[in-house]
């Protein structure tokens, strides 16, 4: 509740007085600008202007064209492409969350340089690692030829679910990272410090305390990478799995 005195004629606010109404006002909603409310309506509606479009001939179709929709090829797609979301999103929280913790919270010689190359795939397409996974661990590739005089003939396929989970993970896990690590970033570690003040264990703490303040920028960056491997295309092509986007 903002405290609100009348000010008699010809007095003037003092600056102590100004800046405290200014810091109460500061979390108020305020309108948004006309102008971007409308540029952000153009936006979404050229965005939603394909899908559209597929709901409308969708309409229009027969019922032998809906069978297509329905039948066990496509339920199996279906669910091929839900379980490799899935285990992308488990996949990047673990291995971006973790990262973002020692790029922030630890002494980790060189950390400046560990927050830039960490982020590097970023920058690397889904195919490109999908040929090096290859190359590295599949059949006839890198690992092979070093097994092969321990008797190691052949080593088996690293195609399909697994090999397409673990570099959409390689490729996607960066976008868990930088929110992750930027919601570390903007926590106060005072407040923890006060938790671990009253008698909390540092586990207790981060489960308590931090955890909760990181979850939306973990979740976040978690459906980016679900995001990125439902549309990904070169991965899931090299590795011959089978989703909406082959």
């Amino acid at each position: 509740m903002i405290d609100v005195r009348p000010i008699g004629p010809g007095r003037r606010l003092s600056s102590w007085t100004r800046a405290r109404i200014e810091r109460q006002t500061a979390d108020l909603p305020r309108p948004a600008p006309r102008i971007l409310v409308a540029a952000g309506l153009v936006v979404a509606g050229l965005a939603l202007l394909p899908l559209v479009y597929l709901v409308v001939r969708a309409a229009g179709v027969d019922g032998s064209s809906l069978d297509l929709v329905f039948r066990p090829r496509t339920v199996a797609v279906v669910m091929s492409t839900v379980a490799l979301a899935v285990l992308v999103g488990a996949g990047t929280v673990a291995v971006g969350v973790p990262l973002a913790w020692l790029t922030t919270r630890t002494d980790l010689p060189g950390r400046r340089w560990w927050t830039v190359l960490v982020v590097i795939p970023l920058a690397i397409p889904s195919y490109v690692v999908g040929f090096a996974f290859l190359a590295a661990f599949g059949p006839r590739g890198a690992l092979q030829a070093v097994l092969e005089p321990f008797g190691v003939a052949r080593l088996p396929s690293i195609g399909g679910l697994v090999g397409a989970t673990l570099v959409l993970v390689l490729a996607a896990y960066p976008y868990v990272l930088l929110s992750t690590r930027a919601a570390i970033l903007r926590t106060d570690p005072a407040v923890e410090e006060a938790a671990r003040t009253l008698g909390d264990r540092r586990p207790t703490v981060f489960r308590r305390v931090t955890l909760p303040i990181l979850v939306p920028g973990i979740a976040a960056g978690a459906l980016l990478a679900v995001l990125y491997a439902l549309s990904d295309f070169g991965a899931v092509s090299i590795l011959q799995f089978d989703s909406f986007s082959r």
